[in-house]
C-alpha cells in the first residue's frame, strides 16, 4: 500500500511529520481496495490464516487512518469510533478463543516423552539369571502396588559377555527392539566418541568365570566398573551407576571403586535385593535405636548368598545408635567348631537371637508336613548340623552373626539393649520354583535403580555394600585359613544410615504417627525366659 501507513490513536501527533501534512488524503474506499488486493499469506505473522487474524483484517478494511494531516476534531472523532471498535473486537475475539482456539490446541499432537537412557551390561542372561530378572523389568516393566509399572527408563544399549546354549540374551534383544553392542565401551557411547548415556547398569553375576585358589568365582565387576570411570573421565562428565551384588572379592578394589565415584561425583547403588523386599511383618528399626546385636539365619553357598545374609543384617544394624563403625574381625565356623562356639557363656543371646530367626522361617525342615519338635537349640543342632555360621565383630562391641543352614530364606532377630527385647522378621525372598514363579523380590530394587538415575540419589549409603563386600571377604579368609578368626583393621567404614526406610510396603503411614504405633506382640520372641517386655517402640512403619 504505496504512500499510506496505518496508525492508532494511542501514537498521538507525534507520529505525524510535517511532511506528512502536505499529502493529500486518501479515501477509505482507496484503503479497503489496496488491502483487500494484498495477499492474506501476508497478513498472517506465520504463514497461515486464523479467525481471529480474519476479524482484524475486517475491521481495519473498514478505518484506516493515513500519514496525512488531521485537525484536532477529526483526531477525536475518529478516537472515538476506533475506542468502540476496539471494544467490539476485544469482545468478539475473546468469544472466538474461547470457543474456536480450545479445539485447536486439544487437536495438537502431544510431544512425546522423552526417557533417560541406560546402558545395560550383563555377563550372561539365562531364564532366571539376574540379568534375565532386570532386563525384563527395566525393559518391559514390573508389577507395583496392585498395578502395572511401566519402564521409567530407556534402556538404549546392551552388552552381554557370554552366550551359553540357554541363553536368553539375544532372544530378548529382538523381542524388546534394544542395541547390542560388543563392547563396555560402545555401549556407553552409543557407539559413538563419548558418553551417551544417563546411567549405567552393571549386572555381572552367573555365567562361567574362572574360580581363586579360596573357592571365589572371579566376575568382572572390578574390571566392569574401572571400564565405565573411564569413559567417564574421557567424556568429561558422569552418570549414575548400579552394581548387582557386591563390589569385589579384593578388599583394595571395593575401595578404589568407592574412592572413583567420590573422586569423579557419580551416585553408586549397589547391593542385594534383600534390604529393599517386603518383610513379614513390614517393621524397621527406628533411626538411632539401642540395638546391641544382630543375627540372620539363611542359606546357600559361601561367596555367594552369605553377602545377601550380610545385607539382610546390616541393613538393621546401621541404623543403630551412633552409625556404623566399622569391624575389627570375621570368625567363619562350621560344624562342630560352630556349635561349640554358640554353647559358650558369652554366646547366650546369640543363641537366642539365632532361635528367634528360625521361629520366622517358613521353610524349617519338617516330617509329615511339621516339625520333628519343638524349635529349640537342640533340635537346631541335631537337624541342621551342616551349618556355617560367620562371627563379626564390629570395631564399638556391636555383634552380627550369620548363619548358612538349609532353611530357604532370609530371617533376621535383632537385640534392643534398653528392653531386653527381640525384634524379628522374615525378609520376604520367594524364589522361582520354591514359593513363586515371578521373583517379584527384584521390582524394589529396580524401582530404586530408575530413582537413581532419574533423580542422581542413592537410597542408600554406598558404604554399607562396601562394608558387606568386606564381610565376605573376611569370612572367605577366615575358613581357607582353618576357620581361625579373620582380622579386619582395614575395614573402619564408617557411616550413619539414612533415616527413611526403603524396603517394599504399601501403605502409607506418617512418620511421625508411626513412632507412637504400639508395638505388636508377635514381634517379641519368648525364648529363654524372655517374655514380652516394655517396648522401646522399636517397630516403625514408614511411607513408601
Amino acid at each position: 500500500m504505496s504512500g499510506h501507513r496505518c496508525i492508532t490513536p494511542y501514537r498521538g501527533h507525534a507520529a505525524i511529520s510535517h511532511q506528512h501534512r502536505t499529502r493529500p488524503r486518501t479515501t477509505e474506499a482507496q484503503h479497503a481496495e489496496d488491502l483487500a488486493a494484498t495477499p492474506r499469506k501476508d497478513q498472517a505473522s506465520h504463514g497461515f490464516l486464523d479467525p481471529i487474524a480474519d476479524l482484524c483484517h475486517a475491521e481495519a478494511s473498514t478505518e484506516i487512518l493515513t500519514d496525512s494531516f488531521f485537525t484536532a476534531d477529526h483526531l477525536r472523532a475518529r478516537s472515538f469510533r476506533m475506542l468502540r471498535r476496539r471494544n467490539f473486537l476485544a469482545s468478539t475475539a475473546g468469544l472466538i478463543a474461547s470457543t474456536v482456539l480450545p479445539n485447536f490446541i486439544n487437536a495438537a499432537p502431544a510431544l512425546p516423552e522423552v526417557k533417560k537412557k541406560i546402558a545395560f551390561l550383563g555377563t550372561v542372561a539365562f531364564q532366571h539369571s539376574h540379568s534375565q530378572h532386570f532386563l525384563d523389568r527395566l525393559t518391559v516393566g514390573y508389577t507395583w502396588r496392585g498395578a502395572w509399572q511401566s519402564p521409567r527408563l530407556d534402556v538404549a544399549s546392551v552388552y552381554l559377555d557370554q552366550f551359553p546354549e540357554n541363553d536368553l540374551g539375544r532372544q530378548r534383544i529382538e523381542k524388546y527392539r534394544l542395541r547390542q553392542f560388543g563392547s563396555i565401551r560402545e555401549a556407553l557411547t552409543l557407539g559413538g566418541e563419548s558418553l551417551a548415556v544417563d546411567g549405567v547398569v552393571i549386572i555381572a553375576e552367573h555365567g562361567d568365570y574362572e574360580h581363586n585358589n579360596k573357592g571365589q568365582k572371579l566376575y568382572p565387576r572390578y574390571k566392569w566398573f574401572k571400564e565405565v570411570v573411564k569413559v567417564f573421565e574421557e567424556s568429561g562428565r558422569s552418570v549414575p551407576v548400579f552394581n548387582d551384588k557386591h563390589l569385589s572379592t579384593d578388599w583394595h578394589e571395593c575401595v578404589e571403586m568407592v574412592n572413583d565415584c567420590k573422586r569423579l561425583q557419580f551416585p553408586v547403588l549397589a547391593g542385594s535385593s534383600l534390604p529393599v523386599t517386603l518383610r513379614h511383618p513390614a517393621i524397621d528399626l527406628p533411626h538411632d535405636c539401642d540395638l546391641r546385636e544382630s543375627v540372620c539365619v539363611a542359606y546357600g553357598g559361601i561367596d555367594s548368598y552369605d553377602f545377601h545374609a550380610y545385607e539382610t543384617a546390616q541393613c538393621m544394624s546401621e541404623r543403630r545408635r551412633g552409625g556404623e563403625v566399622g569391624i575389627s574381625s570375621v570368625h567363619g565356623l562350621q560344624g562342630e567348631l560352630l556349635w561349640r562356639e554358640l554353647e559358650s557363656p558369652d554366646r547366650s543371646r546369640t543363641r537366642e537371637l539365632f532361635l528367634a530367626a528360625l521361629c520366622r522361617s517358613h521353610n524349617l525342615p519338617v516330617e509329615g508336613g511339621f516339625p520333628t519338635a519343638k524349635i529349640s537349640y537342640e533340635w537346631a543342632k541335631a537337624t541342621l548340623p551342616e551349618t556355617t555360621g560367620f562371627f563379626v565383630q564390629h570395631r564399638d562391641g556391636f555383634r552380627t552373626t550369620v548363619f548358612l543352614s538349609g532353611i530357604r530364606d532370609f530371617n533376621y532377630a535383632g537385640l534392643i539393649g534398653s528392653t531386653g527385647e527381640i525384634v524379628t522378621c522374615q525378609m520376604y525372598l520367594p524364589m522361582p520354583g520354591h514359593g513363586s514363579t515371578t521373583a517379584d523380590f527384584f521390582n524394589p530394587l529396580a524401582r530404586h535403580i530408575e530413582e537413581l538415575v532419574l533423580t542422581r540419589k542413592a537410597p542408600y549409603a554406598l558404604e554399607r555394600t562396601l562394608l558387606t563386600s568386606g564381610m565376605v571377604i573376611g569370612g572367605v579368609e577366615s575358613l581357607h585359613a582353618g576357620q581361625t578368626r579373620f582380622e579386619t583393621p582395614e575395614m573402619a567404614v564408617a557411616y550413619h544410615s539414612q533415616k527413611e526406610s526403603t524396603f517394599w510396603r504399601d501403605w502409607i503411614v506418617s512418620p511421625r504417627v508411626s513412632d507412637s504405633l504400639p508395638s505388636q506382640s508377635e514381634s517379641t520372641a519368648e525364648i529363654g525366659g524372655l517374655g514380652p517386655k516394655t517396648h522401646d517402640r522399636p517397630l516403625v512403619r514408614h511411607s513408601l
